[in-house]
């Protein structure tokens, strides 16, 4: 086994049940940009229902705006930060995800330079394939983490390490409960966010995740504004009983409204007549 796997074997969400530990079992080759001068490595890894995407800039490189992306999810979307000649490395931005999905290796898109389609290149990722029943009975819950480092807009690194889990809300299949949560050795602050609510801070930092949220909780994260740390979590209840899987909501973190950094983070959510 590579060092690199070694070191990877084993990733443990924090305060989550055991059985979202993520157990890498192959990781593709670290590839790396060869279009405009930018120098951006990434690498795509599979375990047992789980998955995980990192990009990172390499010594030398310059501020390197990137997405990667399939048909059905953002892997990754942020702005890489110069990385100085002397390092010898750059630090990794990654998005865990773990879920029932089967996994396939099939070719996805990384997109990069100006806006973020200034070059294009076909590179070979282990990807989700969507079930064609959207929701099993009992279904495992739905995680995903954002982990790694970027600057804020006064040019400040900012370290980060964030998770939100969606599941059913009890053994019976009634009502979804999301969770936000910080991990790691990520003392930031966020805000709570979800579609609807607004940052009450010029500059502070968010996690955002695009849930549709009732009028009730927006009303309620609006007026009162929720905030995490390593020291605490979140997590709210719906109490719809019909649900399905909704695959294009986006989890991000932010500065005022300004997103940072973003992957797609799926969500059991109402399934309406």
């Amino acid at each position: 086994m590579s060092p690199i796997l070694t070191t990877l074997a084993t990733l443990v969400l924090m305060g989550v049940p055991s059985d979202s530990e993520c157990k890498l079992q192959d990781l593709t080759q670290i590839g790396k940009t060869n279009q405009g001068g930018y120098q951006i490595q990434y690498q795509s890894g599979v375990g047992n229902g789980c998955r995980i995407y990192r990009v990172r800039n390499s010594p030398g490189g310059v501020l390197s705006p990137v997405k990667w992306e399939d048909d059905n999810e953002i892997f990754l979307n942020v702005d890489l930060s110069a990385c100085n000649q002397a390092n010898k490395s750059c630090t990794w931005v990654e998005s865990i995800k773990l879920s029932e999905d089967k996994i396939h290796r099939m070719n996805s898109q990384l997109s990069y330079g100006v806006n973020k389609d200034e070059f294009k290149e076909k590179i070979t990722a282990y990807r989700s394939k969507p079930p064609e029943t959207e929701v099993a009975e009992r279904p495992r819950p739905l995680i995903t983490i954002l982990r790694g480092t970027v600057m804020r807009q006064n040019n400040e690194p900012l370290s980060f390490n964030i998770g939100v889990k969606s599941e059913i809300g009890d053994i019976k299949g009634n009502g979804v409960k999301y969770t936000f949560e910080v991990l790691g050795k990520d003392f930031n602050q966020y805000q709570i966010q979800v579609s609807g609510t607004e940052n009450k801070e010029k500059n502070g930092l968010g996690i955002l995740w695009e849930i549709p949220a009732d009028k009730s909780l927006n009303q309620k994260l609006n007026i009162e504004p929720v905030k995490v740390s390593r020291e605490t979590k979140y997590s709210v209840n719906s109490d719809f009983n019909r649900y399905k899987i909704q695959r294009s909501l986006l989890l991000s973190i932010v500065e005022g409204e300004k997103k940072l950094v973003s992957t797609s983070a799926p969500a059991y959510v109402e399934l309406k007549n």
